[in-house]
């Protein structure tokens, strides 16, 4: 048997035994328990015990017409979408009832991330939980995955600025390229990101070039932090404005225009600075 098929099933809940026997199933169907038991050289008991977790999971059938009792199981496409109906059947009871756990107040320390899954979805978090700005450095595949939210956050209202390499639309979002040799731009041997919203929360993460497993990830809710954060982001952005404007032979009125137009994203004009230091 496939180590990497009873990896997937272990994962869907099944133990070890119960994946080795939806695989035997699966590859031939309508045996009897103690033949299961046989081709896998397990306990008798131990196989009619899992055959019956099995059934009770929705897993596995059972033909009772003959003298002997058969099992069959699911197809692993039938099998997924019980699963996916049943925790989207048990999702809104879950949240409601974790809604009404009060939680302390955020700590404001500087946390570690490992899991790959959970980045992307504190990233997403701090996205949709923006209301005044939002500032990200990314590489390409990153701001791919993060795409869709900071599109959804500009169309509330929310300023989005984006520093990136390779050209990408993003609706309402302004943004600038880190370099550009010629029509190609470049990006560095690795992914990463690093996002904030002043004032509130920032996250900074940096990935393997598959944008699959993290080298180092690290997450604050520390409201200095996130405006230091802040302060360097915007100062690089506004620098790569710049540059590429002068770049562009960009006439030295149309820069300064340009260098006002940023007045609303600059760290002390922005509505949570004001609120911060003025509470402080």
């Amino acid at each position: 048997m496939n180590d990497t098929h009873i990896s997937y099933l272990m994962e869907l809940g099944l133990s070890k035994l119960q994946a080795k026997i939806y695989l035997e199933l699966l590859r031939m169907p309508n045996q009897t328990g103690y033949r299961i038991a046989q081709s896998l050289n397990e306990p008798v008991a131990n196989t009619y015990k899992a055959l019956e977790m099995l059934i009770n999971k929705g897993v596995s059938i059972v033909d009772e017409s003959g003298p002997k009792k058969k099992y069959a199981v699911l197809s692993i496409e039938n099998f997924l979408n019980q699963i996916e109906s049943s925790f989207t059947n048990k999702r809104k009871f879950i949240e409601d009832e974790f809604k009404k756990i009060k939680p302390s107040p955020a700590q404001h320390g500087i946390f570690k991330i490992e899991n790959i899954g959970q980045l992307y979805e504190v990233a997403k978090a701090i996205i949709k939980n923006a209301t005044d700005i939002i500032a990200i450095d990314s590489t390409s595949l990153p701001l791919e995955t993060l795409k869709s939210y900071l599109e959804l956050s500009a169309k509330k209202g929310v300023q989005v600025i984006v520093k990136t390499y390779r050209e990408i639309t993003i609706t309402g979002c302004e943004i600038v390229y880190a370099e550009k040799n010629d029509l190609k731009l470049s990006e560095p041997p690795f992914q990463y990101f690093t996002i904030t919203c002043p004032g509130y929360d920032y996250l900074s993460a940096l990935l393997n070039i598959e944008n699959e497993s993290i080298i180092e990830a690290i997450s604050s809710k520390s409201k200095y932090l996130s405006f230091m954060v802040y302060n360097g982001m915007f100062s690089e952005f506004a620098l790569t404005k710049i540059l590429s404007s002068l770049k562009d032979n960009m006439a030295p009125n149309n820069i300064l225009d340009e260098w006002e137009g940023m007045s609303t994203i600059r760290p002390s004009k922005i509505n949570a600075t004001k609120s911060y230091f003025t509470s402080s």
